[in-house]
């Protein structure tokens, strides 16, 4: 673009922060889970931190619409996604917020892993994902989201020929969301894209008030942010795009999360900071396994065989610490306790799979540990996804009450089958 279209650019992108601002601070403090702006002030969130990444100070978007963002609000959504809650509200908290605490990070994994979600919906959670075969029928949003996330893994010729289909596209359906997407993906792979057409487009589509109509006619009416807030938000992410254009590398891939492994620690550091009356060998532990460093007293009770056997079972170093107290048992547990080779068996038997998932379906969650603990003699890892989500589940509940020893093991079962280390051929 040339100078004076750069300036019209940045100009018209500033008045549609400025309504975008007003807008969001026109919302209730906090903002209710049921609000129907709720979604939008998501999509704000994430353009805010985009925003951010283009101009190299933190963008006033970014930091209003995080005010919204607030940490109840936030973990009330993570266990409404974990109970099976797929609102388009929720779904921009998750997408909008880090995953900083073990509750988010189980419900980022159950997105990621629910093929029923639209592509941009999970590839904001993970990029193992293979888009290629979405590629030639995308909208604009799935195409700027595969840009953004994984372009380094596509073909760049067929992404260019697809954005190129969308702009055609956008101007004859007059779609100013479309466009915007568009232009954004496009700058985002060929910097040096003229895109002056295109932006003349989006001009036109600018009201009054500053924000941006759905169509690409001139506007003349004012409009709220639930009428107004996606074309606009779409129209200041091109419009960023081009005035702040440099070469791109593409987002990072999102971190491989340890939701179990977290939970398992959260909770651990809760039974230290304030241990039960009792302080078991079992609890020592498992809280070992969780490398707690300053352990409690043990209180000189001797504990449940079982429980010491399923809190040391597949670390040679907790379970030698407890050796004294193994007991003779044929069970690859008590093997494991006195310091014999405990080979583990390739896969799991049939009816037994069948069993493991019958008690997931039913929520049958002292059931689902028993299978989980039994499961955890075999090299096969659980890939049918009710398994998961029934282990997500028992995680969160798990956190959301008062602390126990027995919550602390079954987080221990559940980090060692779901996020295991290398377990082939281990030995005590």
């Amino acid at each position: 673009m040339d100078v004076r279209r750069d300036r019209q650019g940045r100009l018209l992108a500033n008045r549609g922060l400025g309504w975008l601002q007003a807008r969001l601070a026109s919302l209730p403090m906090p903002c209710p889970v049921d609000h129907p702006a709720l979604p939008l002030v998501g999509q704000a969130a994430q353009l805010g931190r985009i925003l951010t990444a283009m101009r190299g100070r933190r963008s006033v978007l970014q930091v209003m619409a995080g005010r919204h963002l607030t940490p109840e609000l936030l973990r009330d959504a993570a266990l409404q996604i974990l109970n099976g809650a797929r609102d388009p509200g929720r779904l921009s908290l998750l997408q909008a917020a880090a995953a900083s605490d073990p509750l988010s990070q189980l419900a980022h994994e159950e997105l990621a892993q629910d093929i029923s979600l639209p592509l941009p919906s999970r590839l904001a959670f993970t990029a193992d994902l293979d888009c290629q075969a979405a590629l030639p029928r995308a909208d604009a949003r799935t195409v700027l989201t595969i840009v953004m996330q994984t372009r380094l893994g596509q073909d760049l010729a067929d992404v260019h020929a697809r954005l190129q289909t969308l702009l055609r596209q956008s101007v004859l359906l007059g779609d100013t969301a479309a466009l915007g997407h568009s232009v954004a993906a496009m700058i985002l792979i060929d910097p040096d894209f003229d895109a002056s057409d295109h932006v003349a487009h989006l001009m036109k589509a600018q009201c009054p008030d500053g924000s941006f109509g759905w169509t690409l006619d001139s506007s003349t009416r004012e409009q709220t942010l639930i009428q107004g807030g996606t074309p606009t938000l779409a129209v200041i992410h091109a419009l960023h795009a081009l005035t702040w254009r440099r070469p791109c590398a593409p987002l990072p891939a999102p971190p491989r999360l340890t939701p179990f492994r977290a939970a398992m620690v959260h909770v651990a550091r809760k039974l230290a900071d304030n241990p039960p009356a009792q302080v078991t060998p079992e609890l020592i532990a498992a809280l070992m396994r969780a490398s707690i460093s300053d352990l409690p007293a043990p209180t000189g009770h001797r504990g449940i065989p079982d429980r010491l056997e399923a809190a040391c079972f597949g670390d040679a170093t907790t379970a030698q610490h407890f050796r004294a107290l193994a007991r003779d048992s044929a069970t690859p547990e008590g093997a494991w306790m006195t310091g014999c080779p405990t080979p583990l068996t390739e896969r799991f038997p049939d009816a037994m799979l069948e069993k493991w998932i019958r008690t997931a379906d039913d929520e049958d969650e002292r059931g689902f540990l028993q299978m989980a603990t039994h499961a955890r003699r075999y090299l096969q890892r659980p890939t049918d996804p009710r398994l998961g989500q029934a282990a997500r589940r028992v995680a969160a509940r798990a956190l959301t009450r008062a602390a126990t020893t027995d919550d602390l093991i079954a987080l221990v079962v559940l980090t060692d089958l779901f996020e295991p280390a290398m377990r082939e051929g281990i030995a005590a």
